[in-house]
């Protein structure tokens, strides 16, 4: 009876242990069905390598919670952090403008302000406040500058989460492709004598478009606090350039 006991024993865990197995390998089938890359290490030269696609990280349901939440806050700014954010105390920013409406491709593109790497350059001196700042100083400068609003708490979830974005973003950056990604590219300017006519003809064409556009909803409304605006149309237009982050 003792050596039945120890057989039906012995069967049970021999079964369970099958289970368990099973259950793994079928997990690992799921992983590399929805990520290779997590299975598959690949040598990849500086002259073929890409800055992540958000949209394809994003949809993969990999990205890390607070990177997830970093592309959020950067690329959803009024809804997450700005006017338009359902709690009061987090509508630290003052216009409706989003951080990638100047950080294109969510701050992957190369040669408009992008954040790919740029993490590794921090700190940094700036001549504007003939001081030595942070990646957290530096957000909050645009927070309170392009994005018109208030400053970001250091320590916040909010902070960290945007911070993560960038540092993510450079993840495997090739030295040789550092100095592409940073900052703007150099421009001719145009040795021609301004034309006030002109411009203000394209200006007048132009216009009503984007108004159309605004009483729609397809282009968000730009309402910076402390500015003295001219209506038009009944709306307010503003164009801002501001320094960015790159």
């Amino acid at each position: 009876m003792k050596d039945f006991r120890s057989l039906i024993k012995s069967i049970t865990y021999f079964f369970c242990s099958l289970i368990v197995l099973i259950v793994v390998l079928f997990s690992g089938v799921l992983l590399f069905e929805f990520n290779p890359s997590l299975f598959i290490k690949t040598e990849i030269s500086a002259k073929d390598w890409k800055p992540k696609d958000v949209k394809v990280e994003l949809a993969s349901g990999f990205m890390p919670a607070e990177v997830k939440y970093g592309y959020q806050l950067i690329a959803e700014s009024p809804k997450y952090m700005g006017p338009m954010a359902e709690d009061p105390d987090m509508r630290y920013a003052g216009n409706n403008l989003a951080c990638i409406n100047c950080h294109l491709k969510a701050g992957t593109q190369a040669g408009s302000a992008s954040w790919v790497g740029v993490t590794d350059r921090f700190p940094q001196f700036r001549g504007r406040s003939n001081s030595e700042g942070t990646i957290e100083d530096r957000i909050n400068g645009c927070m309170e500058r392009s994005m018109d609003g208030d400053k970001l708490p250091v320590l916040s979830r909010e902070m960290k989460s945007i911070v993560a974005y960038m540092e993510w973003l450079g993840e495997g950056l090739p030295k040789d492709r550092e100095k592409e990604f940073k900052g703007f590219p150099e421009i001719s300017i145009p040795e021609v004598a301004v034309d006030l006519e002109k411009g203000k003809d394209y200006f007048l064409k132009n216009v009503p478009f984007v108004m159309e556009k605004m009483e729609r909803g397809s282009v968000l409304q730009i309402l910076p606090r402390g500015i003295n605006t001219h209506l038009f149309g009944g709306q307010t237009v503003i164009i801002m350039v501001q320094g960015c982050i790159g």
